[in-house]
């Protein structure tokens, strides 16, 4: 959970985060932050993590300009202040989006990968390997196969499993 003070310093955070690839669950934004609105925030973020949930918090005279930014920010929920108390009010609610979050959330997979032909001995050779270690698609020909993919992206074609 990261926190911010001002609109600007969270739409810091969320350019760092977003530079660094590192997934946003959930954005919760006060309408009234000091120098940039709640919405406003809302809808960057939204431009810079769409899959993120986007919750917009608001008192009952800003009712109006929530319901707009339904559409404007794409939000999720909004909650009229006060959430007291937020173990009933608040609470619930955050934990359903994450939870709906998390049900759709996909992290990009860090692995070797092996492809290789189906009936190759070498290619089941090095899948048993790679199995017995619990090690979970590049540009390559046929002549190339079986080949590794590491993680960093290196592709070594005919492996040596000594190596």
């Amino acid at each position: 959970m990261l926190s911010a003070n001002s609109g600007p310093e969270a739409l810091k955070t969320l350019a760092e985060l977003r530079t660094r690839v590192e997934p946003l669950a959930l954005v919760l934004a006060d309408q009234r932050m000091p120098e940039v609105e709640g919405v406003e925030m809302l809808t960057r973020a939204l431009a810079l993590f769409p899959e993120a949930k986007r919750v917009l918090l608001t008192a009952y005279a800003d009712t109006a300009v929530a319901i707009r930014a339904v559409n404007a920010a794409q939000l999720d929920y909004y909650l009229l202040k006060p959430w007291d108390p937020p173990e009933q009010l608040l609470y619930p609610v955050l934990h359903d989006l994450l939870t709906s979050w998390q049900a759709t959330y996909r992290p990009a997979f860090v692995g070797v990968r092996l492809i290789g032909f189906q009936w190759s001995p070498l290619s089941h050779e090095l899948k048993d390997f790679f199995s017995g270690y619990l090690v979970g698609t590049s540009k390559c020909t046929a002549d190339d196969l079986p080949v590794v993919i590491c993680p960093d992206g290196q592709a070594i074609s005919h492996p040596d499993k000594a190596a």
